[in-house]
């Protein structure tokens, strides 16, 4: 899936790949988010038997109280009704984080067409969030 990523409170289109989403239950597909006891279901849109869009949640899911600043939580599809769970079984996880609010970038105007750095920062009471770490022996920047 493509973005795995997004902020809470805010709809991303998340394009998913597989196979066999163009079929007789294609207006029946949706997506899920979170674990058997606290999730939501979102309609997914097919585009084709090997992609589909759904939008992540918005308003309804927050981060649970005491969490740190980002959440992954388990991500499924299903084309069935929901008797003898029909979502898919996967390891998939979309991250959840709360939006940073800029406080500061530098330089504050670029040419367009030509790369350019920028440096941002963002608010010390609204961090943004760290990456997780390369795997051993790789550089990181």
């Amino acid at each position: 899936m493509y973005p795995n990523m997004g902020p809470v409170g805010q709809s991303t289109n998340i394009l998913v790949t597989g196979k066999g989403f163009d079929n007789d239950l294609r207006e029946n597909g949706r997506c899920k988010f979170g674990t058997e006891d606290h999730y939501i279901i979102v309609e997914a849109n097919v585009l084709d038997n090997e992609h589909l869009i759904c939008k992540s949640p918005s308003d309804a899911f927050s981060l649970p109280d005491g969490a740190s600043e980002q959440i992954s939580v388990p991500f499924s599809i299903a084309f069935q009704e929901d008797l003898y769970y029909p979502f898919t079984q996967g390891g998939e996880k979309y991250r959840m984080y709360r939006q940073p609010r800029l406080d500061e970038a530098t330089p504050k105007e670029v040419h367009v067409g030509r790369l350019s750095e920028v440096w941002v920062t963002a608010k010390e009471d609204a961090p943004f969030w760290q990456p997780t770490p390369p795997p051993t022996g790789e550089q990181f920047e």
